[in-house]
Order: C-alpha cells, then sequence, then structure tokens
C-alpha cells in the first residue's frame, strides 16, 4: 500500500453524521432536510458517545457537530484514538479554523481550512495563521487539560500521558517554525519516485491509468484537472488565483528511518502520506444540493474542490445558526428578524443553547482503561481500515440499547453500531486482496456477535463501510 502511505491524513470515505447513519451511505436530498425543529425534551439525556479509532480526519466531528442541530439537544461526546501525536494537533488546527470564535468571514474560515486541509504548500497568510494558533495552543496546553474551541466546542488531554502531551507540544513548536528549512514539495517528488520506481518518466499515462481506470468508476465528482494537479503538485484547492509558497507543516508525520550507514533508526520529520487518492473522499463525493453534482455537455457544473467548498461551507453556516428555518437561509447565512426584536431572542429557547460537544484525545495504549473512564460504553464506535485488526479489542465497548435517542432517529441510527471502514478507495490493492479483507473484517465481528445490518445500499462488497450491530438487534431499512 506504497501510494497511501504509512500514515494517514485524511479520510479516503465519506464524512458521517453519527445521528444519522444514512450519511454514511449517501447524503439526504436538500428536500429531505432540515426536519422541525425539536423541543427540548433529550436535553437532559445522556450524551451520544462516539469512539473514533485511527479517523485520522476530523471530518466526522465536523458534520456530527454541525447538523446536531437537526436530531434535538443531545450534547456530544467524541473520543478520538490515534497513534501519532502529530494527528491530534493537525486535527485540532483543523477544527480550530472552522469553530474558533474569531471575527474571521464566513468565505476567508472555508479558505483557510481548505488551505491547510488539502494544499501542500500554504499562502502566506494562511502560515502566518498556522504560526499564531500554534502559539496559543504552545501557552494553553500546559496550563489546562481543556482546549475551548468555542463555548460549546471543547478538547481535552485528560487521556493522555505527559509524554504524550509533550510530544502534542513539539509537534507545535515544529509547526511555528520558520527557522529551520523543511522542503514539502521535495519530499512529496521523493514520495512519487520511491512510488513509480522505474516508470516514474511516464508517470503521467500512469496517473491517467488510475483516474479513468481506478477512481472515476467508483468517484465520479472526481474531475481529470484537479486530480492531475494533486498528483503533480499536491494543491488540490486553488484559492483566489494566489498560488502557494509556505509548506504545510500540518502534512508532516514523523516516522523510524534506518540510518544506511550506522543502522541504527533514527526519528524524522518527513511526508509518509498519500501520493494516489487525495483530500476529496470525506467531503467531495456527495452534497444535499444535487444540482452541483450535474452535468453538462459532458462536463462536470462543479469540480470536485467546489463540491468540498459547497459541503464544507454549508457545514459551518449550520453551525453557525445552530438551526435553520429553510433551506434557503441555511445556504445564504441569512435569517430575517423580526422588528424590535434583538438577534439573540428573535431564537427560541431551544435554538440559543446548542449542544456541548466534548473531544477527548487517546492512544491505543489508552484502550483498555476506556470501561472505566466510560462505564455505559459507546453508542457508536467507528474502526478505520487501518485499525480494523482491533476489532475484537473494541467490540465490547458498544452501549447496550438505550431509549435515549433522537426523537426521529431511525431504526438503524436508534441502535449502537460498530462502523468499519471499508478499503474501497485503496486504488493498490487487488480484487483478491479486497476480498480477504472483507472476509477478515466479517469474521472478526461475526467471533464478537456482529451481525451486518441489513440495508439496501449494505449489499456487496462495494459500499465505503461495514455497518455491525449485535446479532439480536439486526434491523432491516425499509
Amino acid at each position: 500500500m506504497e501510494g497511501i502511505g504509512t500514515t494517514s491524513l485524511w479520510s479516503l470515505c465519506r464524512a458521517i453524521d453519527f445521528q444519522d447513519l444514512q450519511t454514511a451511505i449517501k447524503e439526504r436530498d436538500s428536500s429531505e432536510i432540515l426536519p422541525p425543529i425539536k423541543d427540548a425534551s433529550d436535553v437532559n439525556a445522556a450524551p451520544l458517545k462516539i469512539l473514533l479509532l485511527g479517523a485520522s480526519d476530523p471530518c466526522h466531528i465536523i458534520k456530527t457537530v454541525a447538523r446536531a442541530g437537526r436530531h434535538g439537544r443531545r450534547n456530544l461526546e467524541f473520543v478520538v484514538v490515534e497513534s501519532q501525536p502529530t494527528t491530534f494537533a493537525r486535527m485540532i488546527v483543523l477544527l480550530d479554523a472552522l469553530f474558533s470564535e474569531s471575527e474571521t468571514g464566513l468565505q476567508d474560515r472555508i479558505n483557510l481550512f481548505l488551505d491547510l486541509y488539502g494544499n501542500l504548500l500554504l499562502r502566506p497568510v494562511t502560515f502566518t495563521h498556522l504560526q499564531h494558533r500554534s502559539t496559543h495552543f504552545i501557552s494553553t496546553l500546559p496550563t489546562s487539560p481543556t482546549l475551548a474551541l468555542a463555548p460549546h466546542v471543547r478538547i481535552t488531554t485528560t487521556l493522555l500521558k505527559f509524554r504524550e502531551k509533550d510530544d502534542l507540544d513539539t509537534t507545535f513548536q515544529f509547526y511555528r517554525s520558520d527557522k529551520k528549512p523543511f522542503d514539502l514539495a521535495a519530499m512529496w517528488d521523493a514520495r512519487l519516485r520511491r512510488y513509480h520506481g522505474a516508470r516514474y518518466d511516464t508517470r503521467a499515462a500512469m496517473v491517467d491509468w488510475d483516474y479513468n481506470l481506478k477512481l472515476v468508476p467508483i468517484f465520479p465528482t472526481l474531475d481529470v484537472d484537479t486530480y492531475n494537479r494533486f498528483r503533480a503538485s499536491g494543491q488540490c484547492f486553488p484559492i483566489r488565483e494566489s498560488g502557494g509558497s509556505e509548506a504545510n507543516r500540518t502534512w508532516a508525520t514523523v516516522e523510524r528511518l534506518v540510518d544506511p550507514r550506522e543502522k541504527v533508526g533514527v526519528v524524522k520529520w518527513g511526508y509518509f502520506s498519500d501520493v494516489v487518492v487525495g483530500p476529496w473522499g470525506a467531503f467531495g463525493g456527495d452534497c444535499e444540493d444535487k444540482s452541483v453534482l450535474k452535468t453538462r455537455n459532458g462536463v462536470k457544473v462543479c469540480d470536485v474542490g467546489e463540491v468540498v467548498e459547497k459541503v464544507v461551507g454549508g457545514l459551518v453556516r449550520e453551525w453557525k445558526g445552530r438551526r435553520g428555518i429553510t433551506r434557503e437561509e441555511v445556504d445564504s447565512g441569512i435569517r430575517e428578524i423580526p422588528d424590535g426584536a434583538d438577534e439573540d431572542n428573535a431564537h427560541p429557547p431551544s435554538e440559543r443553547k446548542p449542544t456541548t460537544t466534548t473531544i477527548h484525545l487517546a492512544t491505543p495504549p489508552t484502550l483498555p482503561k476506556l470501561p472505566r473512564t466510560f462505564p455505559t460504553g459507546f453508542d457508536h464506535i467507528y474502526i478505520s481500515a487501518a485499525m480494523a485488526h482491533r476489532l475484537p479489542e473494541v467490540s465490547p465497548f458498544l452501549a447496550s440499547p438505550t431509549s435515549n435517542n433522537s426523537v426521529n432517529a431511525s431504526k438503524l441510527d436508534s441502535r449502537p453500531t460498530v462502523i468499519v471502514q471499508n478499503v474501497r478507495y485503496v486504488i493498490d490493492l487487488t480484487k483478491e486482496q479486497r476480498a480477504e479483507y472483507t472476509k477478515t473484517v466479517l469474521a472478526m465481528a461475526g467471533k464478537m456477535g456482529l451481525e451486518p445490518a441489513k440495508h439496501p445500499a449494505m449489499e456487496g462488497e462495494g459500499g465505503e463501510y461495514f455497518i455491525f450491530v449485535r446479532g439480536e438487534e439486526r434491523v432491516v431499512e425499509e
């Protein structure tokens, strides 16, 4: 799996709203969203607890938090388990870019996020922002176990060891440093040379093969120009025709490399991630506004970068507005306020008190201790493909069925679930390797008393996720 590297920076599969598990299959049409605002009947319900194992990308957190207003007022608790502190640092930076209480305009906030998320080289203004916020995190995290991104979104480090907190601090020190050179463009080229090998000089033909024969059949929103630009330079989201000039240090990870002369392991900063698929899977594969997915005369109305911008923009608008009243107001970010009323009092009480989100950071050695911290278990457990071997270890953490669910939850949403990422977009795998992965995941789940949730989109092996429930709770979606 040389093409996707040893460390993941982004999700290859779609982002999930854990209060609407249909989003693991497809996005709803815009005509189906924004149900009537719920009352406050579920405000005292136990928080919805979600374990994210190896997700490497905050996309699931972003979508679940942004759309929390659609599902009542149930608070959210995430436990994010990652092996590398660099992944935590990148998550914090990306969540801060979208959710921080700053005066940054909506479009500037979206551009900032996209620049950090999917561009090898940053605009100078983005790099300055990264340095400034890294300094803030360095001064805040050692003095407080809780980092408040917004009044109702906070990150805690109480589950991390002191050494892991020091590693997190070191990562932020690296982010803000501009004294030591970090030639990310040269590292990108080195990754390409290693991946292509003797065929490096004919890589254009290899890129064309990967695009047309491997990705287009499973990722129809991906356009050829954007994909070619990513494979050549690592730039995925052109912003206002401005080019990047500073290395995106949030893409850097740490690996232990063996010195060929000394024969000893040396820890190095470098780029060890994806060079073949790209960062569009989380937000670029589908959209509630289906008009952006259309084609005219065989040409896509929007390229995949514009689809991502549309989706992320909609999520930010929805989060900022807490709950929308009409689809047009969510899209425009504008809502009429009655004459003589101030903006805060123009909203019903349930709107003025949004859900509280707590994000706990943890590492794999902490897993055996989680049942003591969360004795009732987790409502949803997400496991990435890289962590699928830990399915037997974490499946006992699944909560028992409870009545504390959203009022309008579907049958599948109302069950504790284990969601395992499929290898649909790992294009270097053979058909036999994919089949073996599927067989192994199903076998491990079966031994733990889990069965696939019966859903029309779960049939076959082409889905992005396996969704499991306890055997006696198997459900059938209409």
